[in-house]
């Protein structure tokens, strides 16, 4: 089960970081260098835009955004 927002190491993590430090998040995300998963950035950038809303940041939302013409799979939001 995906944890709750309040729960989430990945949402403890974000929650902690000011907008410079999104920015670079970002940043680093985007360098392929680094990162070779676009869902990883396109989730970043959703994430930021979303941040604070509920309904828009649980897991079938993610999901939803990420994969919009497959059925939800916890597995697929985990590994992104």
């Amino acid at each position: 089960m995906i944890q709750t927002k309040n729960k989430s190491p990945l949402f403890s993590l974000l929650a902690q970081l000011d907008k410079k430090e999104w920015k670079e998040l970002q940043h680093f995300a985007n360098c392929p260098l680094f990162n070779t998963n676009a869902k990883t950035t396109a989730l970043l950038k959703y994430l930021h835009k979303h941040w604070g809303n509920d309904k828009k940041t649980n897991a079938s939302a993610l999901f939803k955004h990420l994969f919009p013409k497959e059925a939800y799979d916890e597995q697929k939001v985990k590994n992104v």
